[in-house]
């Protein structure tokens, strides 16, 4: 009797699980699928450069420019020894399509990146 009453409940806890599942995949799925893909995605509104300072005869005395920014992930393009990061075969893949894209040269671009990864040894 006992185990015939846990059976049961056991039973209705695996199919009260079973129509959860169902529910969140075939009938919430499109919901769920809709906020994965407003969360996959980001807009980031910046804001314009400032104009010129001129003085009152229109005369240009200070001037903004932009400065374009790559961040790198150092431990997806490499990895850090005891002499610091070198990258690996995958990075050094990634950085020549990088080079073509932005006419740099990868050797430039690994000396960057090797003097601005900061790594505690301790």
């Amino acid at each position: 009797m006992r185990v015939g009453g846990l059976a049961v409940v056991a039973g209705i806890a695996v199919c009260l699980l079973v129509l959860r599942a169902w529910s969140i995949q075939v009938l919430h799925g499109p919901a769920y699928k809709s906020l994965a893909t407003q969360q996959a995605f980001r807009t980031v509104d910046m804001i314009g450069p400032r104009g010129g300072i001129v003085d009152d005869k229109g005369r240009l005395l200070a001037n903004t420019t932009g400065h374009v920014v790559v961040a790198v992930d150092t431990n997806a393009l490499g990895v850090f020894d005891t002499h610091g990061w070198h990258a690996s075969a995958h990075g050094l893949a990634v950085l020549r399509r990088f080079s073509s894209l932005v006419h740099a040269p990868v050797k430039t671009m690994i000396v960057k990146i090797q003097r601005s990864a900061i790594r505690s040894l301790t």
